[in-house]
């Protein structure tokens, strides 16, 4: 199994992403989630979640394991982009 890291994912895009990933390869993808956990909570409870929020240092919380993929449905500012390719940087 591969470890699939989402970040976001309880909208829009990374809503869809995540069913279409449970219906076609229900055992291919071991999923996280990393998001602050306010819209949809209640979706996908079966999926393990690291709660916080990527503009803080909560963010180094996914830098302390290793992913195959990392899927990232929130990149919209600059910086909170770099820094999280940065703590993730060799961590495969």
């Amino acid at each position: 199994m591969k470890k699939l890291l989402i970040l976001g994912g309880t909208r829009q895009v990374g809503r869809r992403l995540i069913e279409v990933i449970m219906e076609k390869f229900p055992n291919d993808f071991q999923i996280t989630l990393f998001n602050r956990g306010k819209t949809n909570p209640h979706l996908f409870p079966n999926i393990r979640r690291i709660v916080g929020d990527r503009k803080t240092n909560d963010i180094e919380q996914i830098f302390d394991e290793s992913w195959d993929i990392v899927l990232d449905c929130t990149a919209y500012e600059p910086f909170s982009v770099e820094k999280t390719l940065n703590g993730l940087k060799g961590k495969n």
